[in-house]
């Protein structure tokens, strides 16, 4: 019988680089995008032997009531990722109430929120893993990031608290730090990125990204924390 995951930011770059990985490995996929037209864009490239969902993470309700969803419709959960994100990179002058608001709610509470509505199912299996993709941005502090940094501080002190409350019991927790990567999040567009490589700078792609957590996922020795950064990543925030 095929595993079950569950992943949030599925329409993403890193979340559909991740879910063909994943599916090639031999899944079944529970995918959750922001809006139905991008649910329907994925249930047309990955076929009806998934399922998908599309929901405002920014609004917890809506998270809680996507956990009683998937909770109710989905028998066997066995993997949930929490994918989805926003980076809001902005002076501290400039953040607004919102900018903090919906950050802290898409980044940290609907995982938090949706984990929770999930753990019955996901404590029932053996080798059960909650997967948090988490950020350079939530070990280095940067400037004019002070609330992505703040999000992402948390996401990754969650998981590894996690990590160590459920030892030797199930789901297991591993978060997945990672640096610049080759997609649309954040300010800059991939063609501005592009135009970056070209003066030496280096991005992670998404297709490397989805291989290295298809690979952790599928190691049944896997360990609390893993840290993927392109080439001189960390130096540039020195």
């Amino acid at each position: 019988m095929k595993k079950t995951i569950v992943m949030t930011g599925a329409s993403g770059g890193i979340g559909i680089a991740l879910a063909k990985s994943l599916s090639e490995s031999g899944f079944r996929l529970v995918m959750v995008s922001r809006t139905a037209d991008e649910s329907k864009k994925l249930s047309s490239m990955f076929g009806s032997d998934n399922k998908y969902y599309d929901c405002d993470l920014s609004v917890v309700d809506n998270v809680k009531k996507l956990g009683e969803r998937i909770k109710n419709e989905i028998e066997n959960i066995h993997i949930l990722i929490h994918g989805a994100g926003i980076g809001v990179y902005k002076s501290f002058e400039e953040v607004s109430d919102e900018d903090w608001i919906n950050s802290f709610n898409i980044n940290i509470t609907s995982p938090f929120v949706l984990t929770s509505r999930l753990m019955e199912k996901l404590s029932r299996n053996e080798d059960s893993l909650v997967l948090n993709i988490g950020s350079g941005s939530g070990v280095i502090p940067m400037k004019n990031r002070s609330v992505y940094c703040a999000t992402k501080f948390a996401m990754r002190g969650w998981s590894l608290s996690l990590s160590k409350e459920f030892t030797n019991r199930f789901p297991g927790f591993c978060v997945v730090t990672l640096g610049s990567i080759l997609t649309e999040f954040g300010p800059l567009t991939i063609e501005d990125k592009k135009s970056l490589m070209q003066n030496g700078k280096d991005y992670l792609t998404p297709e490397f990204v989805a291989g290295k957590i298809t690979e952790i996922i599928n190691n049944p020795n896997r360990e609390e924390e893993y840290e993927i950064y392109p080439k001189g990543y960390v130096q540039s925030f020195l």
